[in-house]
């Protein structure tokens, strides 16, 4: 309550507040109420010996007028016409009005097209509608439909919605209208964010109020949190890797209540011999968790899958909220917390990977969680509750990807520095072992459980990797043709030729796709695009060396540096191998956790270059401190700018 009342207090958040809310609310209306939102396109190939006036009337009922209707003339011949019409969601009929006179004229091909959707109306069904008495109509064969008129008024009436493929995309179109209209308010409260952050001059406060998160930030992890839900209700599954290998065995786990062995038919992968059962997977238990919430209110297959995708939802709102912690700690000024995280969870491959059921939203949330329990640490003298966060973050590496795990020996090896330089630590040794033993304790009691179960059922293999391709050469002996592996050794010489062939195309790839490429790799950006993510990152790189170069950070700011840049160059050498030794597969999302490393330059460069000391009682004109954060401020824009551009230009594509 004191709170809302310190907030009403001051005038300009008060102001600021209405003026969001009411733009939010003109934004939606305007978004949903316009039917001009999506286009219905009706087409037909129609024969004739005569020129007459072909008009279309759409309505819900059958009471049509010239209001809701368009029309062209049709010449003599074969021709080829469509009409547009906007969907007005409630447009269940269609008239089909055939000129006047005596006609004899055949139609082809009837169908409706809603956006990239075609939809076919089969010209027996169209027999069998509404058909004025001076019309006769006959079906010859499926594809012509043969109409003779002989009167004033000759018209075919179509109802729509006795096609439930229409139906269904109708509602799906409705849903998707609702949806763009909360992106719409959710970037502009992302940019209202921006502003208000501009124009302040406050740093980060004292240690008490840095381990909070400030109305702003709190406002941001939501705004990650909507886009990312909204991406789950609308992606569909064909677009998202792998969603359907994990999904099967979410659905069965949901469907049973009960965690599948790994060789059940029902979570085998289809073409490929072996099921995810068998390697962690947190993310189907949590996502069945939500299914099975969600079944007691509806069975519909569309909100369950949605459900299923919560726990990469919540994961990448948690990556954001755990880099502003981080950032708070480090950072002296909201804008570097700021940047660090919306540079980090703003790229577009996050964004996605957020959208959908799978493993790397985890694995980059537990990365960065793990390194807000490292700077909790160092500043705590490794108290207890940062031993166990740390040590949850560990268990989180574990139940994600392995390659990931990796992270954890270069934070073992900060904490051990960090250790060692802290003066206030006596028998340094001795501390660092009792602590040591400490969170392995911890991590095994969070993460032991599937690794003792698989150890048990599968002859000791605890991390399911033998048991995978013993599942794949059962299968294989059985007669069943699998899908082979191509590892990049069948292809290169050696692992350099696999990086430098065709133009160092693995190298390239791999980067395009940890930025924005879609789907199986096959909905890039354009190149243009791919261009300007790379000069503001290379520009943003330049300043971070010479910023590094002249001005000394404090041990904490290169510990975390190290950290990061460390368990990013291994992750993408353990990727290189896989691709090497297995698949040959340069998946950006294999190394997401890099991310993670350009959006803390990305902060760094915003601290350094925004810190001004002001006493208390000096009177900053907006303008100055505009100016004071003009190129940090310039550079988080262009960044939500890019993926504003992406969202509404390539991943839209991918909506059901």
């Amino acid at each position: 309550m004191r709170k809302l009342v310190t907030i009403l207090n001051n005038r300009s958040y008060f102001f600021l507040a209405v003026m969001l809310i009411i733009i939010n609310i003109v934004i939606f209306n305007m978004t949903v109420s316009n039917p001009d939102y999506e286009k219905l396109r009706f087409e037909t190939i129609v024969t004739s010996d005569n020129s007459f006036w072909f008009q279309v009337y759409y309505e819900d009922e059958l009471d049509f007028t010239e209001d809701c209707s368009v029309a062209q003339n049709v010449n003599a011949g074969d021709s080829a016409i469509y009409f547009e019409i906007p969907i007005e969601m409630d447009i269940n009929n269609l008239r089909l009005d055939l000129g006047y006179g005596n006609n004899t004229i055949i139609i082809h091909d009837m169908s409706i097209v809603i956006g990239a959707e075609n939809f076919d109306l089969e010209l027996d069904r169209v027999v069998s509608q509404e058909i004025q008495n001076d019309l006769i109509v006959k079906l010859d064969d499926p594809d012509g439909l043969v109409i003779c008129t002989n009167g004033d008024d000759p018209y075919i009436g179509i109802d729509i919605s006795s096609y439930d493929s229409i139906e269904r995309y109708f509602a799906i179109i409705r849903i998707r209208t609702i949806v763009c209209a909360i992106m719409y308010c959710l970037i502009v409260d992302l940019f209202a964010i921006l502003a208000v952050i501009l124009v302040s001059n406050k740093s980060i406060q004292d240690e008490i109020k840095r381990q909070k998160l400030y109305p702003e930030q709190r406002i941001l992890v939501l705004i990650v949190f909507f886009i990312c839900l909204s991406g789950g209700i609308m992606l569909s599954t064909k677009y998202c890797p792998d969603e359907y290998a994990r999904f099967i065995l979410t659905d069965y786990i949901f469907r049973t209540g009960t965690l599948p062995i790994g060789y059940e038919q029902e979570v085998m992968i289809p073409g490929w011999g072996f099921s995810y059962a068998l390697r962690p997977y947190l993310t189907s238990l949590i996502g069945a968790a939500f299914m099975r919430i969600a079944s007691v209110i509806t069975e519909n297959s569309n909100v369950l899958v949605t459900m299923s995708r919560m726990p990469s939802v919540i994961a990448t709102a948690f990556t954001c909220y755990f880099c502003l912690k981080t950032g708070n700690e480090i950072f002296e000024r909201r804008i570097a917390s700021f940047s660090f995280a919306v540079i980090t969870c703003f790229v577009p491959q996050v964004m996605f990977c957020g959208m959908y059921l799978n493993n790397d939203s985890i694995s980059l949330t537990a990365v960065a969680m793990g390194v807000y329990f490292l700077v909790r640490g160092y500043k705590l003298n490794w108290n207890l509750g940062s031993c166990i966060g740390l040590a949850a973050a560990f268990a989180l590496c574990l139940l994600s990807y392995y390659t990931v795990c990796l992270w954890g020996a270069f934070a073992c090896g900060f904490c051990i520095i960090s250790c060692l330089v802290d003066k206030t630590i006596d028998n340094k040794v001795i501390f660092i072992f009792k602590r040591a033993v400490f969170i392995a304790i911890i991590t095994i009691c969070f993460s032991g459980f599937f690794f003792v179960r698989n150890a048990l059922l599968h002859n000791g293999d605890f991390l399911g990797i033998a048991s995978e391709e013993l599942s794949r050469q059962e299968l294989i002996e059985q007669g069943q043709t699998l899908v082979q592996y191509n590892p990049g050794a069948a292809n290169s010489n050696s692992i350099i030729d696999m990086l430098l062939q065709n133009h160092a195309g693995w190298i390239v790839g791999t980067i395009r796709s940890l930025i924005a490429c879609f789907g199986y790799l096959n909905i890039p950006i354009p190149d243009l695009q791919y261009g300007e993510y790379y000069a503001l990152i290379v520009f943003v790189t330049i300043i971070f060396a010479v910023i590094m170069f002249f001005k000394k950070q404090n041990e904490l700011i290169y510990l975390i540096f190290a950290n990061l840049t460390l368990s990013s160059i291994v992750v993408f050498i353990l990727s290189v191998i896989q691709s090497y030794y297995r698949d040959y597969q340069s998946q950006g999302r294999y190394v997401i956790i890099v991310v993670l490393l350009v959006g803390f330059i990305f902060g760094i460069v915003a601290d350094n270059l925004s810190i001004v000391t002001f006493s208390d009682s000096d009177i900053v004109s907006f303008k100055n401190r505009l100016m004071k954060n003009i190129v940090a401020a310039t550079i988080i824009f262009l960044w939500i700018l890019q993926f504003i551009r992406i969202w509404f230009e390539s991943m839209t594509k991918m909506i059901i």
